[in-house]
């Protein structure tokens, strides 16, 4: 088995700052992303995956607590970006955690009877509202995008206290926050292409509608309160994630033999 990218990692602090939670109030005022620099060798970083063209659609694991950052070879062309992301996020002091890497690659066809340059309907924030709505704790994690040409549409609109009762009250509040999106007058701003930018989980964002077929790649790093081994899809991480908890366990087996 070829050996996995490795990601620097910069010193990580135990008492990095506590991650807000999100709540139907704190959710009123709109949130921008932000930009953190150019994608390094855009041209690396838009190489086809597949040799025919097939659109690339992956969801793996990178990271474990404990772990390095573990990149399948197949990826390298991302690392560079990857490197940029990791360093911003842990700049602020943020704990160890689980991390996602989404990788999309392929052609995005124009849709000529929706709206341009965002696609009416694909309004989203990346949370769960209905687990809000339960009381369930859900942290306000910052997510870091990359793509080299049609960037996400972002919007900061400020939702009303009435609008805020309208979701908190729904049977649905997702769809509930969608429909009241997608009623208002409002606009999606998109940033550069070639860019790296960071959003939190309150982020409204759009697809972009392109005026003809554009070729597309992006991704997205996440960190994740947890991650299940079997949906790791990374044998490089769970490897390591069976080598950690082998340590470990022979660590305790040692200490009780000793005691």
């Amino acid at each position: 088995m070829s050996e996995p990218v490795k990601i620097a990692m910069p010193p990580i602090k135990d008492d990095g700052p506590v991650v807000p939670h999100i709540t139907f109030n704190n959710m009123a005022k709109g949130t921008k992303q932000a930009e953190i620099s150019d994608i390094p060798n855009l041209s690396d970083f838009s190489k086809r995956l597949d040799a025919e063209g097939k659109p690339i659609m992956v969801q793996l694991a990178v990271k474990a607590p404990g772990t390095n950052f573990l990149i399948p070879p197949e990826y390298a062309q991302f690392a560079p970006t990857i490197q940029k992301m990791v360093d911003e996020h842990y700049s602020s002091n943020k704990p160890d955690s689980f991390f996602s890497l989404g990788i999309f690659q392929g052609v995005v066809e124009p849709h000529p009877h929706e709206k341009r340059p965002f696609i009416k309907g694909h309004r989203d924030i990346d949370t769960f509202l209905e687990n809000i709505k339960k009381g369930d704790t859900v942290e306000n994690v910052v997510s870091y995008l990359a793509c080299d040409t049609l960037p996400t549409g972002f919007t900061d609109y400020d939702f009303t206290p009435e609008e805020i009762e309208r979701i908190k009250n729904s049977e649905n509040p997702r769809q509930m926050h969608n429909e009241i999106l997608d009623g208002s007058d409002m606009s999606y701003k998109s940033g550069s292409p070639g860019k790296i930018i960071k959003f939190d989980r309150l982020a409204n964002h759009a697809f972009a509608n392109p005026a003809e077929a554009t070729s597309r790649t992006v991704i997205i790093l996440r960190p994740e309160e947890s991650i299940e081994p079997e949906n790791f899809n990374n044998t490089y991480l769970k490897a390591a994630v069976e080598r950690q908890q082998e340590q470990l366990k022979f660590q305790r087996n040692n200490h009780q033999s000793l005691g």
